[in-house]
């Protein structure tokens, strides 16, 4: 589990990971991950919980790459008491960029649909 941000043009998923972890020699490693981002767990059985799988490529955002700073304000949008971890010298940002993605919207209702439909959705 990890929390995320997003950002759309282009499209991605932003985590903010320690060099002490272990995804992030993994990630460095074979840059290939998968995502499950899903609903918050209620009264609702858990096969009845939406959800969306994402399978991409992990980038790390270097402080120069075009992508950082707009990388930096979804993740600071979402998560403002975060920002001290930016001010470590191990913390950084990594870009997932999807090639794939599941929509489950409930018990029997799954869809593959294209990165570009889900970031629209996101956008609208």
């Amino acid at each position: 589990m990890v929390p995320y941000a997003l950002t759309l043009d282009p499209f991605a998923v932003i985590v903010l990971v320690s060099e002490l972890a272990a995804h992030t020699a993994e990630m460095r490693a074979d840059p290939r991950v998968a995502l499950l981002i899903a609903e918050p767990e209620s009264d609702a059985q858990p096969h009845e919980l939406a959800r969306v799988s994402i399978q991409g490529t992990a980038a790390s955002l270097s402080r120069d790459d075009a992508r950082s700073a707009p990388a930096r304000a979804a993740y600071l949008a979402r998560f403002s008491d975060m920002s001290g971890l930016f001010d470590l010298g191990d913390f950084h940002l990594f870009a997932i960029a999807p090639a794939t993605v599941r929509v489950v919207a409930g018990f029997a209702r799954a869809s593959s649909i294209a990165p570009a439909l889900l970031a629209q959705c996101l956008a609208d």
